[in-house]
């Protein structure tokens, strides 16, 4: 009789009291979980798995990975500090998740121990809002529990623009980094290009200089005709002295090849005589001609390079695609009352048996 009543009573205490305590909790205590739910892709346009370039660089940084690692960045941040504290503005969720209206076992800090954040944002991410990877279809599952189905989906809502506002971002600094890097390579090119510009600009008005060749050239050929006038001349003075030296001719001639010798002279201080001369400046020009060909094959290679990484950065922009947008729960889905009920029953009998089976072998052993 005596063992029948320890049995009884260990039954009770074991298995029927902590059952009857689930039934009244889930029957009458319990809160009902709305949950509202979204999935999303994080993805870029281009394969990072063939980089070239920039995106190269960038996944030598550890900046890209493969699309996995795209949601798990994602999952990281609905999970952070920061979108918890962008939440609490909005929604006062550390102010919702501690209301009287949760049962205590669901609510925020029910007895006031430890209401810091550090502690909310563990309950935050153990129940409030869960965001996981699914590894079939490499989707970020986002799910938000509220006691009434409007603040579960309006909150999912939130966290889905937040996350594409982070996203944004975080291109921003990855990408619009190593972009600037390229645009003020090229824009420091067009800076020399056009001070350059201006400096040949000044020269060819300062010096009227415009094609030295063709100037040389013309200045060459007058300078021919006028040595050939000049041996003409000298000739006929040379004959006119020998055959007729008091020939008044004489002087005319010799004032004539003295002019002819001055023109040639100037002709040649023109070309090569002074630093004003044409040969200077010639010299002087093609060397800013042979400066601006530099420049224009600087400022072309960085162009390129400039448009090569912009059109990486766009192909590898990481971007959110919602699947599955989140939508406003009609029926609680939290907690599963029977499912629960029948769990815990089902564990209290497997502990009330081994119980049975310990107490009666240490018995047994003791007689």
């Amino acid at each position: 009789m005596f063992e029948f009543f320890k049995r009884t009573l260990s039954f009770f205490i074991i298995v029927v009291f902590p059952t009857l305590l689930a039934i009244i909790y889930y029957a009458f205590i319990s809160t009902p979980v709305y949950i509202s739910e979204s999935k999303v892709v994080v993805k870029t346009l281009g394969d990072t798995s063939n980089l070239t370039g920039l995106g190269a660089f960038l996944r030598t940084l550890g900046v890209l990975e493969n699309t996995s690692s795209f949601g798990n960045i994602l999952v990281n941040y609905i999970q952070s500090r920061d979108i918890t504290f962008e939440l609490e503005q909005k929604f006062k969720i550390k102010e919702y998740y501690s209301s009287k209206d949760w049962d205590i076992l669901k609510r925020f800090d029910p007895l006031g121990i430890d209401p810091s954040f550090e502690n909310f944002l563990d309950y935050y991410k153990k129940f409030a809002v869960n965001a996981s990877i699914d590894a079939k279809y490499n989707m970020v599952v986002i799910k938000t529990r509220g006691k009434d189905p409007d603040y579960a989906y309006e909150l999912n809502t939130r966290i889905l623009k937040l996350s594409e506002a982070f996203i944004n971002d975080m291109n921003k600094k990855v990408y619009g980094t190593a972009l600037n890097y390229f645009k003020d390579r090229l824009e420091d090119s067009k800076i020399k290009v056009r001070e350059l510009s201006k400096k040949i600009t000044g020269f060819l008005n300062k010096t009227g200089v415009v094609s030295p060749e063709q100037q040389v050239g013309v200045l060459l050929q007058a300078t021919a005709k006028l040595q050939e006038q000049l041996i003409i001349k000298e000739l006929e003075l040379s004959r006119i002295q020998t055959l007729a030296p008091k020939n008044p001719k004489i002087e005319d001639l010799k004032r004539e090849i003295e002019e002819l010798k001055n023109e040639i002279n100037k002709n040649m201080q023109k070309i090569t005589g002074s630093p004003s001369s044409i040969g200077p400046m010639a010299v002087e020009l093609e060397l800013l001609k042979s400066e601006m060909t530099m420049l224009m094959k600087e400022l072309e290679a960085n162009l390129s390079a400039y448009l090569q990484a912009k059109n990486q950065a766009m192909m590898q922009t990481l971007f959110v695609e919602t699947v599955e947008f989140p939508v406003k729960p009609d029926a609680p889905m939290e907690p599963k009352s029977f499912k629960n009920i029948i769990t815990i029953f089902i564990i209290s009998s497997i502990i009330w048996v081994i119980f049975w089976f310990v107490t009666s072998a240490v018995r047994e052993h003791v007689e």
